[in-house]
């Protein structure tokens, strides 16, 4: 699902008076444990004021459009902080290199940064189990989605001799991401993993960069699951357009919302020959939603009481949406103020963390009224489920703690069962997490700490299990 890190950067531009000079998008890197973490400040003039706002992303965990407050910009040197986040930057900007350096401090952790006009070149260090090789064939691709008039650009890999039976499309979970399916600070590419893992063992694999991320035009923030699901489908036309992909096996290999996306491109078309769900939804998304954030909120301590607070506010704001799916967007918008509002005016500091009410209102209302989320929370899994006819593989992990296993699991399995597919199978692995990582608790604080990008018997069971169909 999503993920935030570094302490998630909060930063605004308000006053300036370098005028022009510091005006548009700065890029940088910060090093976190041996691995770069991008960030970008984009700075632009408020016409109506007279005042520079700059908003701030962090692309490596899919964070955009944040906002900071007091800033000043004099004799080249800009400062500005972030008072809720205990954040500040002081960095002097040079005319002659166009730059801007200095440090950004957090608490009482500072780190260096230099700010350019263009991206910067990360360091990439490799887990054990990417490739040092790549003895097959990697092929670039571009694929236009016709529907949405988008390209999609992509890795196929296929062995060297071309003799092979399967092939596999990848869909990544929620949040947009590269073909890799790169996790940024956490230092994991599990896509780039399963390529290799499984192109090393006779089965073609087709991975891609979602809309509006590397090589892919379009706009991610706008996009729906609908949306999403047509982006795999032209994929897999491509793939089945394809001269040497005749008479092959091509199917869908899912992990979390891509494992919901799968089952609704299979639902539809006929001519999708498998899927395999890697933590894949079973039950409806509220549900599952709220089950997720018990689950994290136990783990991060939060007490009973504050866990029960936590939950109801949700299932208000959850119903809300759901009740109002076709509603316009600015009745929409007003009507669940009202909810969320209400519920922060009594949020105990462990769920308010370092945000005031204020700041905790505008971020709920960004994530709840966003298009992607309207969708996503409303969905239930059971009815593409049940009209998936071809062979489905579902798998997950006990130390789950965004798509709980049993919960999951058991509502694919009932879904199977009411559309008559006898040819499905379902694998429960212990003390694997969400990324189907060998785990102690299943936080996403470990996600980065452990070495494993992917269980090696999680690799086998797909790779043998494809083979054999």
């Amino acid at each position: 699902m999503r993920y935030l890190l570094f302490c998630c950067l909060t930063l605004l531009f308000s006053h300036a008076s370098l005028a022009q000079g510091v005006e548009g998008d700065w890029y940088g890197l910060i090093t976190v444990n041996d691995v770069d973490l991008s960030v970008v400040f984009h700075i632009k003039k408020d016409k109506e004021k007279g005042e520079y706002v700059t908003t701030v992303d962090s692309p490596d965990q899919s964070v955009f459009d944040i906002p900071t407050d007091e800033t000043t910009i004099s004799d080249n040197v800009v400062k500005f902080s972030a008072k809720s986040m205990f954040l500040s930057f002081k960095g002097e900007y040079s005319k002659r290199n166009d730059a801007i350096t200095g440090s950004l401090m957090q608490g009482f952790n500072s780190k260096q940064i230099r700010l350019t006009r263009t991206p910067q070149e990360k360091k990439i260090v490799k887990r054990k189990q990417e490739p040092n090789d790549i003895p097959y064939i990697s092929e670039e691709i571009k694929v236009k989605n016709r529907k949405d008039e988008i390209i999609l650009a992509g890795t196929l890999t296929m062995p060297e001799d071309k003799e092979f039976s399967h092939a596999v499309i990848l869909i990544s979970g929620s949040g947009p991401q590269d073909r890799n399916s790169d996790m940024g600070i956490m230092n994991h590419r599990p896509f780039l993993v399963w390529a290799d893992y499984l192109t090393r063992n006779g089965i073609a694999v087709i991975r891609y960069d979602e809309r509006g991320v590397g090589g892919s035009t379009g706009d991610y923030s706008k996009v729906t699951s609908v949306g999403l699901s047509n982006d795999s489908e032209a994929i897999f036309e491509y793939v089945k357009s394809r001269e040497d992909f005749k008479g092959v096996k091509v199917g869908f290999v899912g992990h979390s919302e891509g494992g919901m996306i799968a089952p609704m491109i299979a639902a539809r078309n006929p001519e999708v020959d498998f899927v395999v769900l890697l933590a894949g939804p079973g039950v409806a998304v509220s549900e599952l939603m709220l089950n997720q954030k018990y689950n994290f909120s136990k783990v991060g301590g939060l007490s009973d009481e504050d866990i029960e607070y936590d939950q109801m506010a949700s299932k208000k704001v959850y119903a809300y949406i759901k009740a109002h799916p076709e509603q316009n967007e600015d009745e929409f918008y007003s009507g669940l103020s009202e909810i969320v509002k209400e519920n922060v005016s009594d949020y105990p500091p462990s769920i308010l963390g370092a945000r005031t009410k204020e700041q905790m209102v505008d971020f709920e209302l960004g994530v709840y009224t966003s298009p992607w989320f309207r969708y996503f929370i409303a969905y239930d899994p059971f009815l593409n489920l049940a009209q998936t006819e071809c062979p489905l593989f579902a798998l997950n992990g006990t130390l789950d703690l965004q798509v709980d296993n049993d919960m999951n699991l058991d509502g694919i399995k009932l879904a199977m069962e009411k559309g008559k597919n006898e040819n499905y199978k379902l694998k429960s692995y212990e003390a694997l997490n969400h990324l189907m990582q060998k785990a102690k608790t299943g936080a996403m604080a470990e996600y980065g700490q452990i070495e494993e990008t992917v269980n090696e018997e999680v690799l086998t069971d797909v790779k043998d299990w494809i083979l054999e169909l």
